[in-house]
This record gives C-alpha cells, sequence and structure tokens, in this order.
C-alpha cells in the first residue's frame, strides 16, 4: 500500500514538473524587438511556442532611419501584419505563415511632408527561418 502511494506521489509531482515546464515562453529569433511591435496585433506573439518550427520571419533595417515609418507584411491568404521599426530602423515580423509576401514600408523622412512608399515583392519566408531584407535603402 505504501509502494502504491508513493508511485502515485512521485507521478504527481513528475507530471506537475512535466506541465509547469511546458508552459514557459520561447524566445523569438533573438531580436529584441518590443520596441518595433504593435501588441495590439494578435497575429505578433512572441510567446508563441510554435513559432521557431512552424512560422518564419521577415528581418530588416530602414536606412536613413525614418522619422515615422510603418511595415506591413501582407500575402494572398489574407493575411497582413503591421509594425513598426525601432529607434535604429531595425524590424522584425514574427509568426508568418509560410508562403511569399509583399513587404510594404511606409515612410516619412525628416524634414519632409508627405508619406513615401517603398515595396518589396516576392519576399519568401519559409518555416523555422529568418528572411533578412538587410539594409532597406530609403534614399
Amino acid at each position: 500500500m505504501k509502494k502504491k502511494l508513493l508511485l502515485m506521489f512521485a507521478a504527481l509531482v513528475f507530471g506537475m514538473t512535466f506541465f509547469i515546464g511546458c508552459s514557459k515562453q520561447a524566445p523569438v529569433a533573438g531580436h529584441d524587438n518590443s520596441s518595433a511591435i504593435n501588441p495590439n496585433n494578435p497575429a505578433i506573439n512572441p510567446a508563441s511556442r510554435l513559432a521557431p518550427k512552424h512560422f518564419g520571419f521577415i528581418a530588416g533595417t530602414l536606412v536613413p532611419v525614418p522619422m515615422k515609418a510603418g511595415i506591413i507584411a501582407y500575402n494572398d491568404a489574407n493575411t497582413s501584419v503591421e509594425v513598426n521599426p525601432a529607434a535604429d530602423g531595425s524590424f522584425i515580423i514574427n509568426d508568418l505563415a509560410p508562403g511569399v509576401y509583399v513587404v510594404k514600408v511606409d515612410y516619412l523622412h525628416f524634414g519632409s511632408v508627405q508619406y513615401s512608399t517603398l515595396i518589396i515583392e516576392k519576399v519568401i519566408v519559409a518555416a523555422g527561418t529568418t528572411t533578412d531584407l538587410g539594409a532597406i535603402s530609403l534614399d
């Protein structure tokens, strides 16, 4: 009887340890983008445990750094995700389903009074990888 109770207690402790360990948040792509994400957009979820394995990312840096900018990635499957760049012009778009995307950058240079638009087509996103667009020239 004591052996059964001891085994049941050990199984309970192991189960709780496993459950708690699986519920921790996974890091996203090693990029501190706390200022570059829109927290109101559920598609951008740094806590997604599936993101590193089943989703892809798009990253880049706007050069020169604009006064204001918005980056939108969209595809033919009606997926659209918008982010704002960090103070240094870098951005990362998280949790994108694999596929081909168009990246649209709307920006306002210092001293300018109207927005400009840059469109990058055929950006391929693969699961578990980051598509790095590198330095994106806004001149």
